[in-house]
């Protein structure tokens, strides 16, 4: 009975947890909705997804854990916090078990995906390379070719801020060819653009020819011959290999082409920068001057205007290092915690296993004491009956002084005996007749069948039942304190020998409740502050 209480509550506590569960779950699931859907989580969802991080670093999978810690570096990244964003894409790397059969190498390339973003947002160059090759490694084990080839082509921006432009060539003709052998086309034209403006610079003209028709004829860049709107810098490098090939007036129509459609500061710039060179190419000097003043004029306003961010990126970077710094300290304090946790649990384990091997003594002992009771027991029987018989032939020979002394006998043999089956069981105590009650059995049915309970009508045949073979118990009760009918029906339980799990049961208590209301009780009752145990033999003393 006691296993089955047990299980009912180990049941009740897993269906909190899956609520627990299903909540957290769901959440994850609308911040990955929105996350997909490129909406910006904020308005608050930071401190809730902190809290499901928390939630499943306690309770969830790797995998679970790893998604979490993602969300939430997404929603500081769109939060503009990049510190605290790159902080749980590797907290989120930490979590991920890339031994485990089931890890979600999907998931994992898209944190380092992300952390590489930002790498690049704050200008840290050999950061972003190792974030992108870690996203292409996991890209290859989930089977996203796409992505893997990516993360090659997205190193030329890293090796451009590096000013190894040699080494930008090499990855994106490393990307161009893969895209081509895998039959992504489109992805090839997009690639082979950014090839294209690197042969512009170092003047590799007939290279430049050969990328630029690649890129006006299978890029999804271009439609009807025009570049798709925020991509007009094209037409600078256009215009300028044109010059470097020695046609001025084809590269003039799209330089001014590109200032034309102009919607930024830096496209501006490119347009005038372009100009300049050509009017110097072509040594007209009015014109040099011209384009010379508004390049510097448009490079003013665009510094003015950049400044700021620029500051940003610095502060940001200040405080990704400092939030680093804070971060090993904390990993040291965790791991100074958990030392401290391991030594605790030692202790609190070879504390149990003394307790363990203490009451396994004691049970022991009992058990010797109880057999030696059970003995004695069995030879007060076995002279009772010898005293009986002794009895009958004093009757029968007429020896009234020999039949006093026997009958005195006999009294004290039965006097023994009780006390015997009291320490023994307390059960013994009962009266037979009131086991074979009808009540009484009722309750017996009752603790082997939990799913019925006590009705009200056999409470009162309980109460009923006791009054009629223990006529000094309620009034005993009632004059100790003014117990409440649940607090008597506790009692009354206890006084028949029924267990705490059966009591339960029969009461519908749970067992913090029965222990609280013996612990009540006691105090009221008796005047004492003891455990409740103590309650138990006390109620049962009472006769």
């Amino acid at each position: 009975m006691k296993r089955f209480v047990y299980v009912l509550m180990v049941i009740a506590l897993l269906l909190g947890c899956s609520g627990r569960r299903e909540q957290m779950s769901a959440l994850l699931d609308r911040a990955d909705s929105l996350n997909r859907a490129y909406v910006p989580m904020t308005g608050g969802l930071d401190s809730l997804l902190l809290e499901a991080a928390d939630y499943y670093d306690r309770h969830g999978t790797p995998n679970e854990q790893m998604r979490a810690h993602y969300l939430l570096g997404c929603a500081y990244r769109d939060m503009g916090e990049a510190p605290q964003a790159l902080q749980c894409y590797q907290d989120a790397v930490d979590c991920a078990d890339t031994l485990a059969s089931d890890c979600d190498y999907s998931l994992l390339m898209k944190v380092h995906g992300q952390s590489a973003s930002l790498f690049l947002d704050q200008l840290m160059p050999n950061e972003m390379l190792e974030e992108l090759q870690l996203e292409g490694r996991y890209a290859k084990k989930a089977n996203d070719t796409i992505t893997s080839i990516l993360a090659i082509e997205w190193q030329h921006f890293a090796y451009g801020l590096l000013n190894q432009h040699q080494d930008a060539i090499a990855v994106l003709d490393s990307a161009y060819h893969q895209y081509l052998r895998y039959g992504y086309d489109s992805y090839a034209a997009n690639c082979a653009s950014a090839i294209f403006i690197y042969m512009v610079d170092i003047k590799d003209n007939a290279l430049a020819k050969h990328y630029m028709d690649i890129v006006e004829g299978f890029s999804s860049k271009f439609f009807d011959g025009q570049v798709e709107p925020g991509g007009e810098i094209y037409y600078y490098y256009k215009g300028s290999y044109y010059l470097n090939v020695g046609m001025p007036d084809s590269a003039e129509y799209y330089f001014r082409k590109e200032l034309a459609l102009a919607k930024t500061l830096d496209h501006q710039e490119s347009a005038y920068k372009g100009l300049y060179t050509l009017y110097k190419y072509k040594g007209e000097q009015d014109s040099i001057a011209k384009y010379a003043d508004l390049c510097y004029a448009t490079s003013e306003r665009q510094f003015e205007e950049t400044s700021t961010d620029e500051l940003r990126h610095m502060q940001a970077l200040y405080n990704y290092s400092r939030n680093q710094k804070i971060s090993q300290e904390k990993t040291l304090e965790a791991t100074r915690s958990r030392h401290q946790l391991i030594v605790t649990i030692i202790l609190f384990v070879f504390a149990g296993i003394l307790i363990c091997v203490y009451i396994i003594i004691q049970r022991h002992r009992k058990k010797m004491e109880i057999e030696r009771m059970e003995t004695d027991y069995q030879y007060q029987i076995n002279m009772l009956e010898q005293a009986k018989y002794d009895l009958a032939q004093l009757k029968q020979q007429e020896f009234d002084l020999l039949l006093q002394q026997k009958q005195q006998e006999v009294e004290e043999r039965q006097s023994e005996i009780e006390k015997t089956q009291r320490l023994i069981s307390p059960q013994i105590t009962l009266e037979p007749q009131m086991t074979q009650t009808e009540i009484y059995q009722r309750l017996q049915y009752l603790v082997n069948h939990p799913s019925e309970k006590l009705k009200k009508g056999e409470w009162k045949s309980l109460d009923q039942m006791v009054n009629n073979y223990l006529p000094n118990f309620m009034p005993k009760v009632s004059s100790l304190y003014h117990l409440s009918e649940d607090d008597y029906h506790i009692c009354v339980l206890i006084r028949l020998n029924f267990t705490l799990s059966e009591i339960g049961l029969l009461a519908d208590k749970t067992p913090q409740e029965l222990y609280k209301r013996r612990k009540f009780m006691m105090k009221k009752m008796f005047k004492l502050d003891e455990k409740p145990e103590k309650f138990d033999n006390l109620v049962k003393n009472i006769i």
